[in-house]
Parts: structure tokens; sequence; C-alpha cells
């Protein structure tokens, strides 16, 4: 009888082994594609070399240059807050589907307030391609800046 029951208790802690490792090898399918998703989250410029001409901090933070659409264009990225030099604009949605990611924003320029539909393709690490939802002629490529 000791010998089944230790028996038993030997099968229930590989069971619990085995049960916790499916768990961690499910949470880890499960939420890799958040670890490694693209950080939008930066600086970005149309040109790399210009970005001390589109960006300048002021104290700790980064803002665009007074004359910065003189030289290019450029977006800061902070969370759900696109920050273009006219426009603010809010995410409401982002899905990623591979190396595009589509967004669905509020974007106001102080004038009027619009939604725009963004779809982003990853290019590496430090650069993507965005078009505006079927203006294929307003494409651009944008670089990450370090400042």
């Amino acid at each position: 009888m000791l010998a089944t029951a230790a028996l038993g208790e030997k099968a229930m802690s590989s069971f619990r082994r085995y049960l916790a490792g499916a768990l961690l090898l499910t949470m880890a399918v499960l939420f890799s594609d958040s670890a490694w998703a693209f950080e939008l989250t930066g600086v970005w410029a149309t040109d790399p070399t210009i970005c001390d001409k589109v960006f300048t901090k002021r104290g700790k933070q980064i803002v665009f240059a007074e004359l910065s659409d003189l030289y290019g264009s450029g977006y800061i990225i902070e969370g759900n807050r696109l920050l273009g030099k006219v426009a603010r604009c809010a995410v409401k949605s982002k899905t990623e589907n591979g190396s595009t990611i589509h967004l669905m924003a509020r974007c106001s320029t102080g004038v009027a307030a619009e939604n725009f539909g963004f779809e982003i393709t990853v290019l590496d690490d430090n650069s993507f391609s965005r078009l505006f939802s079927g203006k294929s002629e307003m494409e651009a490529t944008f670089y990450r800046c370090t400042l």
C-alpha cells in the first residue's frame, strides 16, 4: 500500500512539473509577438542625416526645431501619441500583421480634426515606410534619430 502511495505521489510530482513546463511554453508562445514587436516610440525623420536639423532638445524633451520643415519631415512618437510639425495624433487602434502595422488615429491640426489610417511597413529596426491608407503617392520612409 505504501509503495502504491509513493508511486502515486511521484506520478503527481512528475505531472505537476510537466504541467508547469507546458504552461511556461504556452506563455512564451502566446506573448512572443509582443516581446518582439517593432518599437515605434522614438524620434523619426525622413533622412537620418537631418535629425539635428528637424529636432532639437529643450531641456530633457525633444521637440521640433523652429525651421525643421525646411529640411524634411519627422515624427515624435510617444506611446499612443504621434506628433508631427503641424498635427497631433492619438492612436485609436493598432494591429500588426507580420512586418506591417495598421494604425487608426485621430489627428488634429488646431483647425480641424480627422481620422486617418496609416500603414507602416517595418524595413529594419531603425526604419519604416509610412503610407496613408489608399494614398500611395504619400508614401515616405522614416529613420530613427538618436540625439
